[in-house]
């Protein structure tokens, strides 16, 4: 009986050990609702969550994670060349390394910390907002906007010790003059279109 016992639970552990740390490095992943504990996403394999997951997701090389709902009560740890796309739900954390790329574009991100050791020049985050809206508070480093579909943001930036603002690597995207440009040609090309298209009584 102990004998069994000892088996049944050697089996469940290696269980858990195979659902708490999981690795990816191919193909696309679905996550609506379950929980991979530790998820490694590696080569160029690419992550989707849809529902609510408690996983710790580890990007690395090119891999790919878009989150478009849910929440994550894990964090994203990104590095190397992956990119991380955040359209809607919730996020606890993202830590930034390396050559990765974070376009945010909607959702809640609660923390968003670099763990660059060494001083970064190019712009690494992209946040596509409304750029009127944004406000930095430098001493409690926390960072408020708008997105462009109207709701409001807040996220708490973090630097890695001795380096750069992590602000200081955020794009935003669209810029006021982009915005207008993009009215100004949108115009153009309508009234264009108008005079180009004749009237059905011209046609007659």
């Amino acid at each position: 009986m102990k004998k069994r016992l000892t088996i049944c639970l050697i089996i469940l552990c290696c269980h858990n050990l195979v659902v708490n740390a999981t690795t990816i490095t191919s193909g696309t992943l679905n996550i609506d609702g379950e929980d991979y504990g530790q998820l490694y996403v590696r080569n160029d394999a690419i992550v989707n969550v849809l529902g609510d997951t408690v996983s710790t997701f580890y990007m690395r090389e090119t891999s790919i994670i878009n989150v478009l709902s849910g929440d994550i009560s894990g964090e994203i740890v990104a590095s190397d060349q992956c990119r991380v796309n955040i359209k809607g739900g919730s996020v606890n954390e993202i830590k930034v390394n390396n050559d990765c790329l974070i376009e945010l574009s909607g959702g809640q991100i609660n923390s968003l910390k670099s763990f660059w050791t060494e001083h970064q020049t190019r712009k690494a985050i992209i946040l596509i907002c409304d750029r009127a809206s944004i406000n930095y508070d430098e001493t409690s480093g926390t960072l408020t906007g708008t997105w462009l579909n109207g709701e409001v943001f807040s996220m708490q930036l973090s630097d890695y010790h001795g380096m750069n603002h992590i602000y200081d690597n955020i794009s935003f995207i669209p810029e006021p003059g982009i915005m207008t440009t993009l009215i100004l040609g949108a115009c153009f090309v309508f009234r264009r279109n108008k005079i180009l298209i004749p009237a059905k009584r011209d046609l007659l």
